[in-house]
C-alpha cells in the first residue's frame, strides 16, 4: 500500500491555479499504482481551463493494475471540474466500471457519483492524500478546510473483499462522502456487479456501529468505537479497506490511529465533522479515511 500527499487552495482566480490543483490530484493517483489509459480526448493539464458552477472541464481515466485487470478490469473516469460556485469550488464526477470505448466513455454496467465542495474558505493551502495500491484508490482532498466544518472530499474503490480481505472478481464499491453544510453534505455507496442485475446506489455508509437519533450523542466509555463499511448490494458484502466509521468523541480530528482490518494494522486520518447523511444515521459519527 502506498500514500501520496498533496497540498490544494481550492481557489481557482486563474486557469493556471486550477491546473496546479487538479495535476496534483492526478500525480497523487498515479503514484499509488494506478495507470492513466489511451482513451483519446483526456485532458492536458497545461492547456486545461476552469468551468463554471456544476460542471466539468474535462476528464482522466484511471485503471487498476493488478493481476484481475486482465480478466475482470476496473476502470475508473474523474471528471475534473467546478463544484457549485465559478472558479472556487473543486467539483469531482467519478464513475466507476469495467470497459471503455476508447473515446472516454464507461461502457456496461457503471455507476457515476458526483462528489463536490458547496462552500469552502478559500485561498488557503489544505492538504490531501491518496492512499491506494493497483487494486484500490482512496482519496481524501481539501482536508480540513474551513475550520470548524472541516469541509473536504472523500471517495473510495476498490473490488468486493472476501472474508480474509482479499480481493475478489465479484464486482467494485464505490463509496464517498462530501463534507459540508447543512444539506449539501452527503455519503453513499454503490455496489458494481459484473454481471446480472445491478443494484441501485444508497444514500449512506451501512455499518456495524450502533444507530443513535440525531441530535444525540452516543458514549462509549473507555472503548474506542469504530465500524466497518460494508458495502450494500444484494446483501451486504465484507467490509472495504479505505475508510471506517467512528465516533468522534473518541478519536480526535486530524489524528491518525493505527486500527487493524482483517487483521492487519493500518493508518486511518480522522476527518472530524461529518456529512449530515451520516448524522442522521448516528449524531457522533465521522469518517476514518485509509492513510498509509
Amino acid at each position: 500500500m502506498t500514500l501520496s500527499q498533496f497540498n490544494t487552495t481550492n481557489s481557482y482566480s486563474t486557469d493556471a491555479a486550477f491546473q496546479t490543483d487538479c495535476l496534483a490530484i492526478h500525480n497523487a493517483i498515479l503514484a499509488v499504482g494506478l495507470v492513466q489509459t489511451a482513451d483519446v480526448g483526456q485532458i492536458s493539464f497545461p492547456s486545461l481551463t476552469r468551468s463554471v458552477a456544476n460542471n466539468a472541464s474535462g476528464y482522466i481515466i484511471y485503471a487498476f493494475s493488478d493481476a484481475l485487470q486482465a480478466t475482470y478490469p476496473v476502470y475508473i473516469k474523474i471528471e475534473y471540474g467546478a463544484g457549485t460556485a465559478n472558479y472556487t469550488q473543486l467539483g469531482l464526477w467519478v464513475t466507476v466500471g469495467f470497459a471503455t470505448n476508447g473515446a472516454g466513455v464507461i461502457t456496461g454496467n457503471s455507476q457515476t457519483s458526483r462528489i463536490a465542495l458547496p462552500s469552502a474558505q478559500t485561498n488557503v493551502l489544505t492538504p490531501g492524500g491518496v492512499s491506494g495500491s493497483t487494486s484500490r484508490l482512496t482519496a481524501s482532498i481539501m482536508l480540513f478546510n474551513g475550520y470548524p466544518n472541516y469541509l473536504s472530499i472523500w471517495f473510495s474503490v476498490e473490488r468486493l473483499q472476501s472474508t480474509a480481505g482479499a480481493d475478489t472478481s465479484q464486482g467494485i464499491v464505490l463509496a464517498y462522502a462530501q463534507h459540508g453544510a447543512g444539506a449539501s453534505s452527503i455519503s453513499g455507496s454503490q455496489v458494481v456487479y459484473y454481471s446480472g442485475y445491478q443494484p441501485p446506489p444508497t444514500t449512506a455508509l451501512g455499518s456495524l456501529m450502533p444507530n443513535q437519533p440525531a441530535g444525540t450523542t452516543w458514549v462509549v466509555g473507555a472503548n474506542t468505537g469504530t465500524g466497518p463499511i460494508l458495502p450494500l448490494g444484494f446483501g451486504a458484502h465484507p467490509c472495504i479497506q479505505g475508510g471506517l466509521l467512528y465516533f468522534q468523541g473518541d478519536i480526535s480530528a486530524q489524528s491518525i490511529p493505527s486500527i487493524s482490518v482483517y487483521g492487519t494494522p493500518h493508518n486511518y486520518l480522522a476527518l472530524g465533522a461529518a456529512p449530515s447523511s451520516l448524522t442522521n444515521f448516528n449524531a457522533s459519527a465521522g469518517i476514518l479515511a485509509r492513510w498509509d
